[in-house]
């Protein structure tokens, strides 16, 4: 998940954790979790997520029906806080869609080696 967490750090004070909030939106139920930063950059964060496993310390939820959640992250200090109350406040929030392995679509590329030369 690519999140553009780096624009909000100059409104709020200083943190190095980040609490996830994912809200499905057909049943409004939540799942917050811990979570786990891959990388980051001037302009993007990234985050890793494993939903197969309800494990919310180590950034891993599980997520039963695909379809779209709201997201919300919030900035904090604490990696075991699940509480969005507790946080130092809301850095981003937006919609993913989550889809099934069996949704997902991964494009195959062919390259062809055939020339046509045309006089």
């Amino acid at each position: 998940m690519y999140l553009t967490l780096e624009e909000r750090k100059a409104f709020l004070p200083s943190y190095s954790k980040y609490l996830i909030s994912f809200e499905e939106q057909s049943t409004r139920e939540k799942h917050n979790f811990i979570a786990n930063v891959d990388g980051s950059t001037e302009r993007y964060t990234i985050i890793s997520i494993n939903t197969d496993e309800d494990q919310p310390l180590d950034g891993n939820i599980e997520l039963l029906n695909s379809g779209y959640y709201f997201y919300t992250v919030y900035a904090q200090d604490n990696n075991t806080n699940l509480d969005p109350d507790n946080t130092l406040g809301i850095v981003e929030k937006g919609l993913l869609k989550v889809v099934d392995t069996a949704t997902a679509y991964n494009p195959t590329v062919t390259t062809f080696n055939d020339f046509i030369v045309v006089p």
